[in-house]
């Protein structure tokens, strides 16, 4: 007669967490990766084109903000992009960053637009 045994159990280096606990609420780390390299991405478009264009590039990049924040990606190309000839990889970047600040949760989004709002306010007092 054979006897198994059952194999030894590995043990938990989470002691005490539940597994609802041990998995991060949120998106996946890699997404949060592919959404700071869009972020990136456009953020660099932003400084090259103000920069080359003489433009005040603070001026334009609240405009852009703004219109990221409260626009409609159509909004974008016709407002602060309207004299650039924004590519389509960079218009899906646009696009999904657009859709990522509209995912946020609606009191977040509040709070982005009042910080805009705030900062806008103090250029104009200076």
């Amino acid at each position: 007669m054979s006897s198994t045994k059952d194999p030894p159990k590995a043990r938990c280096h989470l002691r005490g967490i539940k597994p609802a606990e041990a998995v991060p609420e949120g998106p996946p780390p890699s997404a949060m990766k592919g959404s700071s390299t869009i972020l990136l991405a456009v953020l660099t478009l932003l400084c090259s084109c103000g920069l080359a264009t003489g433009e005040d590039s603070s001026e334009f990049f609240m405009d852009f903000l703004q219109t990221l924040l409260v626009g409609s990606p159509e909004e974008l190309y016709e407002g602060p992009l309207g004299k650039y000839d924004v590519n389509t990889d960079a218009k899906a970047a646009l696009t999904e960053l657009k859709s990522c600040i509209d995912g946020l949760q609606p009191m977040h989004k509040a709070e982005l637009v009042k910080l805009l709002v705030q900062v806008l306010g103090s250029e104009d007092d200076a």
